[in-house]
């Protein structure tokens, strides 16, 4: 997750994108692994990472309003995004920001969603590290973090937090204002004592440019704000091991045992360049791009390899390929919820739909998906990008949702019919993040992973 993973001669890679959600390449020498894999991509969440340069990520997930919000309210939220996308990349320089963002009104789209924007007002908080993954998400609040009186006047209000709750989210950073025997709101810790919960050795500086995860309402430009958050929202960049909480008692300190950016750098699954010094001049930032839903039912197609080579049996394992890529998309079938959309297309030479998008509601249904995949037979050579045609052209016809994924499977090279890669420019423009699942020990292993890093 995160970096290659190789085993018994597979693809065992999986994208930047995910924790428990879905994976962007999954790899496998025998059936287990096939089988966790398959699970695991009829659960995910939605949000990925989608890679567009060199060191240069961004982010595409859905988030789910969760009241009838009026068409002024929906503005401020995209506002809101827009605001956050700079921090984020200023912070990580220039390697996240904001790509493609699907807004769900009245509570729509709920558990796939990496965003709950609740109404009234409350404290910001994001579950750790878990970005892409089933029903967990930031939550925020439309009076406190979106549109205020407050953040009229300082919008920086709701940029910083936007990026700090996705710092979390993404990367498992904890604070650096709080800890264990600290607490930011004692009143024991004034400006004159040494013993607070702070990232930044004392004495405190006026143009402090790090931590994003201190408390940037007091602390830099706002240091001695009266009231706070007033002045100059300066903490735009992570901490690095020759600033980081000098007394050592911040919660990032103590549960993690390091800076926020040599843990960022050596994330499992989201790692990013190590920038040493980060840079202190702002990044250039393109706006994110907004995408009103009303469309919140989950759609996957399986586009599943069964040429000559699928009847090959790799060492050690006394199944074919084709075989285990059959007990895989049983698992993956019997996985989806009631009213998922599911579709199929086969490839070998050629490549064609064998079983309609359509919802999945009961066993009935389960069972005719699994027959059609029961009833494959190894032959041909290996057309993937064929394959991928079919699955784009089976899903654009229909409305656009941020819910919907292209799930491959290959065990080889595409060997015939154009370069699987041609169609990436194509399943980005049309919104179809693509995973990919590897079977056996002639795996394209570079193709695969570029289909699904920058695809999302």
């Amino acid at each position: 997750m995160g970096g290659q993973r190789n085993g018994h001669r597979t693809v065992a890679v999986r994208s930047r994108n995910f924790g428990r959600g879905l994976p962007g390449v999954g790899g496998i020498g025998i059936g287990a692994g096939a089988l966790l894999w398959a699970a695991a991509t009829a659960v995910g969440g939605t949000g990925t990472m989608r890679q567009v340069g060199v060191d240069e990520w961004v982010l595409d997930f859905c988030v789910s309003v969760r009241f009838d919000a009026t068409e002024a309210q929906l503005t401020r939220v995209r506002e809101a995004f827009q605001l956050g996308s700079p921090i984020l990349n200023d912070a990580t320089d220039g390697q996240v920001r904001f790509g493609r963002i699907s807004i769900f009104n009245d509570s729509q789209g709920g558990q796939e969603a990496e965003v709950w924007i609740h109404p009234g007002t409350g404290g910001a908080f994001a579950t750790y590290g878990q970005y892409g993954d089933y029903d967990h998400h930031i939550t925020m609040y439309y009076g406190s973090n979106i549109a205020s009186a407050d953040i009229d006047s300082f919008p920086d209000r709701a940029a910083y937090t936007m990026a700090h709750e996705f710092a979390h989210h993404l990367w498992n950073i904890r604070d650096e204002y709080n800890g264990i025997g600290c607490v930011e709101s004692d009143p024991d810790c004034v400006p004159d004592m040494q013993n607070c919960c702070d990232c930044e050795a004392w004495p405190h500086s006026p143009v402090a440019s790090y931590c994003l995860m201190d408390n940037y309402f007091t602390r830099g430009g706002n240091l001695g704000a009266v009231p706070s958050g007033t002045g100059t929202y300066t903490l735009n960049e992570f901490c690095i091991a020759a600033n980081h909480d000098p007394d050592t008692d911040t919660f990032q300190e103590s549960t993690h045992g390091q800076s926020c950016w040599t843990y960022i750098a050596n994330h499992p699954d989201r790692g990013l360049a190590d920038p040493g010094i980060p840079a202190e001049s702002p990044v250039a930032t393109p706006a994110p791009q907004f995408f009103d839903e009303d469309i919140v039912q989950p759609r996957f197609v399986l586009c599943m390899d069964t040429s000559g080579s699928m009847g090959t049996q790799d060492l050690n394992d006394a199944a074919t390929r084709l075989h285990r890529l059959k007990q895989a998309g049983h698992i993956f079938i019997n996985l989806l919820n009631d009213g998922d959309e599911l579709g199929i297309v086969e490839y070998s030479t050629t490549a064609a739909p064998v079983f309609p998008i359509q919802a999945i509601l009961n066993a009935n249904d389960r069972q005719d998906a699994k027959d059609i995949i029961t009833d494959f037979d190894p032959n041909g050579s290996t057309a993937i990008g064929r394959g991928l045609r079919e699955s784009r052209d089976m899903l654009t016809p229909l409305p656009d949702s941020c819910t919907q994924r292209i799930v491959l499977c290959s065990d080889g090279y595409g060997n015939t019919g154009p370069d699987e890669l041609t169609y990436i420019p194509s399943l980005v423009n049309n919104r179809l993040p693509t995973s990919c699942l590897a079977i056996g020990g002639s795996v394209s292993e570079d193709n695969l992973k570029q289909i699904a890093y920058q695809t999302g």
